[in-house]
């Protein structure tokens, strides 16, 4: 625990979010990786609207990430994520000087840097609002593990986006949406059972931010596909109010964690196999059959943006299943392992029907990267996990004795059947 002060965010949704999209973001600005030592250094002064447009959304999500890891106690002024967008952007601007196919511009850090302000701003707007709600819903209303989903399908979505838009073929984007469905579904549940029945937010609002999250993720592929974009970010803003909206007959469990991954999980599961058809639609691999070295044969922009694309979906489904699975495994290895049997059960069959359609072929290190994003999507589960029953204990004490509340939160047991 951080001096002065108890950590807010230090599970998933706050520092280690923070972390996996700036990874994310490295690779997706200096893909394909072809550095090299340049004749001259070049520098770009010129200015288009687009681009700039581009480097302010990607950019946003980092600001609203590292302003929610923030401790409650520390200086939470948005100048800070202005500073930290400015110094990740002049690291991928100087690596790009090493790229035959980049440009390096000044102009891309300081609208890097000023997305990573307004995203910090919209953090601090949304607490803000929050805080009329009553301490404990507006405390866990972002640190949810249903709403790491949310946040994990951010990169999956840009990810998407660009594989769409560096696509010989039109029409690949359409797998944003069963993608962006399952973050508009989570959204109205969120709403429907925390943030609606506390008065924070009005339905017809959380329409819009479904609206404005799947732009925000979507965005790269306005190029290729504005009005699929601008569709998807309607139809998840519909479903979210119609979700929110929805009465759901009781059942013999209070939780509501569930129900909303089973509505989820056939969107994701959606999303896999048009991924899958997809790939089975491009040329098969020199000799067909199972592949065991690279999953792409050539280093190609197109082909590592669909390995990345896959390992970030896989991500996404181990968390869902790490998450679906909460009750029954006791320990962090269990759902690690079951995240990844079944990822991998999935991915082998999903591989071996690209074969059968006559694609590509079978590939090894596909299918392990695969398990290895969904035992990394389990593990992610489980730090946010021990982080929010924190955050609950924390304020039981805080009911109980407020003088037992100045004390730092113990490290979270395991989940118990019930809890």
């Amino acid at each position: 625990m951080a001096r002065g002060g108890r950590r807010r965010g230090r599970g998933w949704n706050g520092s280690g979010a923070l972390g996996y999209l700036a990874v994310v973001v490295l690779l997706v600005t200096l893909v394909p990786f072809d550095f090299a030592l340049p004749d001259e250094f070049r520098l770009y002064t010129g200015a288009q609207l687009g681009d700039a447009l581009a480097n302010i959304l990607m950019f946003v999500p980092l600001g609203f990430l590292y302003q929610l890891a923030q401790p409650a106690s520390a200086d939470r002024r948005a100048l800070r994520a202005l500073l930290l967008g400015a110094l990740l952007s002049l690291g991928v601007e100087s690596a790009q000087l090493f790229l035959a196919e980049r440009f390096s511009s000044p102009l891309d850090v300081a609208t890097n840097a000023l997305g990573a302000w307004l995203g910090a701003q919209l953090e601090l707007g949304v607490a803000r609002r929050l805080a009329v709600t009553p301490a404990l819903v507006g405390r866990l209303a972002l640190e949810l593990p249903l709403m790491g989903l949310v946040y994990l399908l951010v990169p999956l979505l840009w990810l998407a986006g660009l594989a769409a838009a560096a696509s010989p073929q039109s029409g690949r984007a359409a797998l944003l949406l069963p993608a962006g469905l399952v973050g508009a579904v989570i959204l109205g549940q969120v709403w429907r059972h925390q943030l609606g029945p506390a008065g924070a937010l009005s339905r017809r609002r959380l329409a819009g931010i479904a609206a404005g999250w799947f732009g925000l993720g979507a965005f790269t592929a306005l190029g290729r596909s504005p009005w699929l974009v601008l569709g998807g970010a309607v139809l998840s803003g519909a479903l979210a109010w119609l979700v929110a909206g929805r009465h759901l007959p009781p059942g013999p469990e209070r939780r509501y964690e569930g129900p909303t991954l089973r509505a989820a999980a056939p969107l994701l599961a959606l999303f896999l196999l048009a991924l899958t058809l997809w790939h089975a639609t491009e040329a098969p691999y020199p000799g067909g059959g199972i592949r065991w070295g690279s999953p792409f044969t050539s280093a190609g922009t197109a082909e590592i943006l669909e390995f990345l694309e896959l390992c970030a979906a896989y991500t996404v489904t181990g968390y869902l299943i790490a998450e679906w699975r909460g009750r029954a495994e006791r320990t962090p290895r269990e759902a690690m392992l079951t995240a990844t049997a079944v990822a991998l059960s999935s991915v082998v069959i999903l591989e071996c029907l690209v074969l059968l359609l006559g694609g590509p072929g079978g590939s090894v290190v596909r299918t392990l990267a695969a398990g290895g994003a969904a035992a990394f999507g389990a593990r992610v589960y489980r730090l946010q996990l021990g982080f929010v029953r924190a955050l609950v204990r924390q304020a039981e004490r805080e009911q109980a004795d407020p003088e037992e509340s100045r004390a730092p939160p113990r490290p979270a047991p395991c989940w118990r059947p019930g809890v």
